[in-house]
């Protein structure tokens, strides 16, 4: 029924397709499936779309540009890229993608950025447009955090101890308590740690 309806509008030759969630009521193969082929048929017919849902993944996919809502005011426009890696407020980085995020002042700024937590570990950054003094929120995604059990001299490493380990085929969730710092992880290939691992 779906492929059904957007034949049917496709065949009127729009200059605009406006799709509001599309794929909400199919099951998740098939779901998954339709992301490609809409985002195919989209990049061969060359038609502008908007295309409305609250999958960020789908999102993600389908977007070359995406423009992400909270409240019903723009809260970022930006590609699926600088969505995901510069997430311009902390709804923006919990709502695209897993995201820790840790609350803490700028302590330092140059050519890096640095910032304490709450609990006094000192994160180094990257990020720019902040001054010493600045609120901030510290954000890392699951996939970035990388963990060893050797011990590792390298910024931004602190000892930690596995909460618990979740195989999920491709990846392993791992969630880690470094101090007051509680930390999710997302290890590919898999690695499963026995809870208590010292990290």
């Amino acid at each position: 029924q779906q492929r059904v309806a957007l034949a049917r509008a496709i065949v009127l030759e729009p200059s605009v397709l406006l799709f509001d969630e599309p794929l909400s009521n199919l099951d998740a193969k098939l779901r998954e499936r339709m992301r490609f082929e809409l985002r195919q048929l989209q990049k061969r017919l060359g038609i502008t779309s908007i295309y409305v849902t609250h999958d960020q993944q789908e999102a993600m996919i389908i977007a070359d540009r995406i423009i992400l809502m909270n409240q019903g005011r723009i809260d970022q426009v930006g590609s699926p890229i600088e969505i995901y890696k510069r997430p311009a407020s902390q709804f923006g980085a919990e709502f695209i993608g897993l995201a820790n995020i840790s609350s803490g002042q700028v302590v330092a700024t140059g050519a890096t950025t640095r910032v304490r937590l709450a609990d006094g570990k000192e994160l180094t950054s990257r990020a720019t447009g902040v001054r010493a003094g600045d609120s901030v929120e510290a954000v890392c995604r699951p996939e970035d955090v990388r963990i060893s059990v050797a011990p590792l001299a390298e910024i931004n490493a602190f000892p930690a101890r596995v909460v618990a380990c979740y195989f999920l085929g491709n990846i392993a969730d791992v969630f880690v308590q470094a101090g007051d710092l509680s930390l999710r992880c997302q290890l590919s290939p898999p690695q499963i740690l026995p809870e208590g691992t010292e990290v």
